[in-house]
């Protein structure tokens, strides 16, 4: 005979009943049997096989205390069950047998020794058919119960372990996968594996119609409520209550609700209604919130519509209502309210907004009282650091240093206002002193100004290709642009300058104009006094001698 290991092979014993004639004459000297038989890979064995059973005094070799052999036993998805006594040729087996407690039973199926042996323990030692009620027990021919008044504790029908209600059941036609399930109680409740696999602990406290299949799966009461799945992933379920919600992901749990489904790995529903999470580490509450994605939380309110996540890692909220941190009074959207606030330093009443690592971020507050009621203020927190506004398609548009320079078209403003770009000022352009050089040239109209003359004037034009006192275009060109606050002033300066300088022409054109007038009137004189020569001339004809001579004296 070979004696061999067959690994993952499983023979459990599921009652175990020893009579004794020393107790009561009526009871047959037999013992049932019931186990499971798999194959090398753990698979159940469908089959008719011959078990010889062997009870033995010593774990391995000793002495044979009974044997019997069943050359036909039909074992069906790897369940079987025989009655040691009623062999071929059956052998009763005596109350000797179990004369020491240490009995080991060793089995043969198809000539192959099952190891290790299995020992037996302690076994009730008398039942009798027909019912016997004795106190509070109630022994039966059909199948055996443990009860109390009232209540069904324990039953065994040689296929199926119950606890609870007669509807309580583990359910498969031949106590398939009942390896450490329990039903607490309830009606139509269900405990199974459905697997050869799978380490077993399916678990129904109560209620009504509910299923735990797989692996360490647990639903703890309510209405037609599932935990777990007919696959390998669906193990270590729990659905604490509810009705008509399931369970089925690896480590998935629905807290209660209605019609809830949770189907990804550890995901989550607290409760709520027609919520489904399938996505890895998902979380779905509310109504109707769909949690689709990996990593995806949804939270839902009472609006009769699905709300789904729409990609991985989402936090999504749908409330009507608006959504209140610090507050429980939103009056928008999002309302945010903190009385630990950073210090603004005017003011008073600011409600933050704050992002950040603790060390730095960024701070937006309105102002609700106080002189600046109404104001908006945005900062950075727990530095000196810039502001900046743009897009992730062009990048930075607009700079706010922490000295307070201000860039339009640069990160690195220079000034107050530096802009990189053309500017259109539409109204008015105000300029006040402030800070700026500003020295209005009203002095050129000071009696100790000193003008350049127009000569002089004429003369530095030609030469250096620019006016007097104003910026060159090599200036520009060496620094790179030019200081508008100077450039108006030079300018004003050359107006102011100009103005003079027309005041002066605008005199000389009076002299000469005065000048002009004069020589109108000599000539008028000398007009006439040609013509009162010419008169004089024509009378003394003849007598021009004495005219020649008069007029050269």
């Amino acid at each position: 005979m070979n004696r061999r290991r067959i690994p993952q092979i499983i023979m459990s014993i599921l009652a175990l009943f020893v009579t004794t004639i020393a107790i009561q004459a009526a009871v047959p000297n037999t013992m049932n049997y019931q186990g499971r038989l798999t194959n090398d890979q753990g698979q159940p064995v469908s089959a008719t096989v011959s078990m010889t059973f062997t009870i033995c005094d010593a774990e391995t070799d000793g002495n044979s205390k009974w044997t019997e052999t069943h050359p036909s036993v039909s074992v069906v998805d790897g369940l079987f069950s025989v009655v040691l006594g009623q062999g071929d040729p059956a052998a009763p087996i005596m109350d000797t047998v179990f004369s020491s407690p240490n009995r080991w039973l060793e089995i043969v199926v198809n000539g192959e020794i099952i190891s290790p042996r299995t020992k037996l323990a302690s076994s009730p030692y008398t039942f009798q058919s027909g019912w016997i009620l004795e106190g509070n027990v109630l022994y039966t021919a059909g199948y055996y119960t443990l009860a109390r008044k009232g209540n069904i504790v324990w039953d065994y029908n040689g296929d199926h372990t119950n606890l609870g209600a007669f509807a309580c059941t583990t359910g498969v036609e031949n106590g398939y996968g009942i390896r450490d399930c329990t039903v607490g109680g309830g009606t139509r409740n269900v405990a199974i594996l459905q697997d050869s696999w799978t380490n077993g602990g399916a678990t129904v406290s109560g209620g009504y119609g509910n299923t735990a299949i797989g692996g360490y799966c647990t639903v703890g009461g309510g209405y037609e409520n599932t935990a777990g799945s007919e696959d390998i992933f669906g193990e270590l379920c729990t659905v604490a209550g509810g009705y008509y919600n399931k369970a089925s992901g690896h480590a998935a749990a629905i807290g209660g609700g209605q019609r809830d489904t949770a189907s990804g790995y550890n995901s989550t529903i607290p409760g709520g209604r027609l919520c489904k999470a399938s996505g890895r580490y998902s979380l779905a509450a509310g109504r109707r919130a769909k949690a689709l994605h990996d990593g995806s939380w949804v939270w839902a309110d009472t609006t009769d519509e699905d709300f789904e996540s729409t990609d991985n890692n989402q936090f999504l909220i749908r409330a009507s209502g608006g959504v209140g941190i610090g507050t429980n009074t939103p009056l928008s959207p999002l309302q945010i309210e903190s009385a630990n606030n950073y210090t603004w330093g005017v003011g008073n009443g600011w409600g933050d907004f704050n992002i950040g690592d603790g060390t730095y971020g960024l701070c937006m507050g309105v102002a609700t009282s106080g002189g600046g009621a109404g104001g908006v203020r945005i900062w950075t927190a727990g530095g000196s650091g810039h502001i900046k506004f743009g897009n992730s398609a062009n990048g930075d548009h607009l700079t706010i240093l922490g000295t307070g320079n201000v860039g339009i078209g640069t990160t690195t403003p220079a000034y107050k206002l530096d802009v990189n770009g053309d500017i259109n000022v539409s109204g008015s352009y105000n300029v006040k002193k402030g800070g700026v050089n500003f020295n209005h040239p009203d002095y050129v109209f000071e009696p100790d100004y000193t003008l350049m003359s127009l000569d002089d004037l004429k003369t530095y034009v030609f030469k250096n290709k620019h006016l007097p006192n104003v910026i060159s275009a090599d200036d520009v060109k060496k620094n790179n642009g030019f200081k508008l606050d100077e450039l108006l002033i030079q300018m004003l300066e050359k107006l102011e300058e100009q103005t003079l300088y027309i005041i002066q022409l605008n005199e000389k054109t009076d002299r000469i104009e005065a000048l002009e007038a004069e020589n109108d009137e000599l000539r008028t004189q000398l007009s006439q006094l040609t013509s009162i020569v010419e008169t004089f001339m024509a009378k003394q004809e003849g007598g021009g001698n004495k005219l020649e001579t008069l007029v050269s004296k």
